[in-house]
């Protein structure tokens, strides 16, 4: 058995259930059978296994502090590890273009390509954890003489299907991402398809065996593990709006894409929910209906019928046919009309509703776009000049609503809540993150956002096994800079979190533009809910 797990907070309605920190077989067992055993509370919304841990997220109204008093009794009862799961063989072309680090491999550990093949492939992994990438499968256990640690410099495109090794384990590249493992071998498998029920083929707890194939006798293509985006061929019914200049990066969002993080699949949606409802208001929408979300500089489109929508975001302003709009109103338009966008101030993110909501496929349940996964919204991309966007059934009457106002910060005042990892650095680190000013720097994205500031010292080694984690975590790698995870951001992660965003505060965050300094607040739940009385 693996013990009684610790079970840490993490944020306003999360928690960790903790192991001994291990790449061990029983211990993911245990991970697995806590998952069941917690799944059928309907407290719970979803878990995420990990190597030695189970995040468990409770839904919107749960009892904290009930779940902490009956889940204790859980938690301390045995439970029988669970079997695993399918076994799953894998085909692989081993070597050559296909696996261009084997031979480097063969150096460092002092054998020959074919024996590196041969230790490889003799093998049955345990799959402890999907994340990383939608479908990455994390492989375990690699035999001792194939164990190296990551490359020294990550490359910045992995092909699809891309068989790989680093640590003590191996796993498969599902989508072209950038990543610092060593190239082996390639597979034609497809790892990761929305169209499919599970998307994931591979789960925690199955089995996978590689199998070797000869690349003279098998059609193999690094193109051919390529996902092909869902819902890529657009033609709506009610069309509305051309898209004549796309902008900088515009995208379908819907209220997001739940149930599907323990499979690598983040939760997508607005950066601003607020806004994003706010605008779906104004037209009579749903706050969750799938409307545009837009950044600086933004898109400029023609309308192809008649329309109702709204925009909102603080200081952002519609142009119609070159004429500034009541931006507390909602547009009733006409076909041939241009709309345009201009912004006073700083905000990131704005969003254009349309009355119906705009007409994209479901895919695993959302709208949403998300981008990395190049799937949900416009076939998995942002727009592009010439896309068509079109209008759902119109069901409700829209309607003026006011702007919220709040009162500028300098610096922006973000309350956090400590852990789960505090012992990972120093007094003095997280002195630092509470009382010092960082900056937010240019690199930012709907995955995360790079703060700038006094480094944090950390008090053990910067990478932990990786574990479930949610937006709002702030993770602080080797440099000591903290990083803040977006709603587009990784469903696990290998940095340890010194502490996550409080939920409200996090989208005021995401409207901070490059330049902006932002001071951290440590407050706990107990304060939370004295604030909000």
């Amino acid at each position: 058995m693996a013990g009684t797990p610790r079970l840490r907070p993490v944020g306003e309605r999360t928690f960790l259930a903790e192991y001994s920190a291990d790449i061990n077989p029983a211990i993911s067992g245990q991970v697995r059978a806590l998952a069941t055993a917690v799944a059928g509370r309907p407290d719970v919304a979803e878990t995420v296994p990990g190597f030695h841990s189970l995040l468990i997220i409770l839904g919107a109204g749960a009892d904290r502090s009930r779940f902490i008093r009956e889940v204790s009794h859980t938690l301390e009862t045995p439970r029988a590890t669970p079997s695993t799961g399918r076994l799953i063989t894998v085909p692989v072309v081993y070597g050559g273009p296909n696996g261009p680090d084997l031979a480097a491999v063969a150096r460092r550990t002092g054998r020959r390509e074919e024996e590196v093949i041969r230790l490889h492939s003799g093998s049955e992994y345990l799959v402890y954890m999907v994340g990383f990438a939608p479908g990455f499968p994390y492989l375990g256990v690699l035999p001792a003489g194939l164990h190296l640690p990551r490359r020294e410099t990550p490359r910045t495109r992995v092909p699809p299907g891309s068989v790989a090794i680093a640590d003590r384990l191996t796993g498969i590249y599902p989508q072209e991402t950038p990543g610092g493992w060593h190239l082996i071998g390639w597979t034609p498998l497809r790892l990761f398809d929305p169209a499919t029920d599970p998307p994931a083929l591979c789960e925690p707890g199955d089995r996978v065996r590689f199998e070797r194939r000869d690349p003279a006798t098998t059609a193999m293509s690094p193109d051919g593990a390529k996902v092909t985006p869902a819902g890529a061929a657009i033609s709506p019914s009610r069309p509305v709006l051309a898209v004549r200049e796309p902008g900088l990066l515009a995208t379908v969002q819907d209220g997001g894409r739940r149930g599907y993080r323990r499979l690598g699949v983040p939760w997508s949606g607005p950066m601003d929910p607020q806004q994003h409802a706010l605008a779906n208001h104004r037209t009579g929408n749903g706050p969750d209906e799938a409307a545009l979300e837009m950044t600086w500089p933004a898109p400029m489109m023609e309308t192809l019928g008649e329309i109702v929508c709204a925009v909102a975001g603080a200081g952002w302003q519609a142009l119609v046919g070159g004429r500034p709009a009541d931006p507390e109103a909602p547009l009733e338009l006409r076909p041939g009309q241009t709309l345009e966008f201009r912004r006073s101030g700083n905000a990131v993110w704005a969003y254009l509703a349309v009355g119906g909501g705009i007409d994209v496929p479901s895919v695993l349940g959302s709208r949403s776009t998300y981008l990395r996964g190049g799937f949900g919204g416009m076939g998995g991309r942002a727009l592009r000049a010439g896309d068509v966007l079109g209008r759902r059934e119109v069901a409700h009457r829209p309607r003026r609503l006011p702007s919220p106002v709040s009162s500028p910060q300098d610096p922006l005042v973000v309350r956090v809540i400590p852990g789960p990892q505090e012992a990972h650095f120093t007094e003095e680190g997280f002195r630092r993150l509470s009382h010092e000013v960082y900056t937010v720097t240019p690199q930012i994205d709907r995955t995360g956002y790079r703060l700038s500031g006094p480094v944090i010292p950390h008090a053990a080694p910067p990478e932990i096994l990786p574990e479930g984690v949610l937006p709002g975590a702030v993770q602080v790698p080797g440099d000591g800079q903290p990083i803040v995870l977006m709603t587009d951001g990784p469903t696990s992660g290998g940095y340890p979190k010194i502490a996550t965003v409080v939920g409200a505060d996090l989208p005021g965050l995401a409207q901070a533009a490059p330049g902006t300094r932002v001071r951290f607040r440590a407050v706990t739940v107990a304060d939370l809910a004295r604030e909000e009385t």
